[in-house]
């Protein structure tokens, strides 16, 4: 994936993936840092303010990822993960 981010640094793509390792390997700070650069990227890329969102309730913050699940929502009307994610925060 490294080399994916020299080839196309400019995109978001690349840097959400990166976040979402570094999420699933337990690393929350490093994959927060690479999610938000892949929202600076691209603003209408639905899955950032998603993956935030997930990896901050998982840190218990819910008020805040409740904020990114909003936002992604407002990207994505429809966005069933994001309604599935939304639902579990409220509860």
């Amino acid at each position: 994936m490294s080399k994916a981010i020299k080839i196309n640094y400019k995109y978001a793509n690349p840097w959400n993936h990166l976040g979402y390792i570094e999420y699933k390997r337990g690393n929350h700070e490093e994959a927060l840092n690479l999610i938000k650069k892949a929202m600076k990227k691209n603003r209408d890329y639905v899955r950032a303010p998603y993956y935030y969102a997930e990896v901050l309730f998982s840190q218990g913050k819910t008020d805040e990822a409740l904020v990114y699940c909003d936002e992604c929502l407002k990207i994505a009307p429809n966005f069933k993960e994001a309604h599935v994610l939304r639902k579990k925060i409220k509860s």
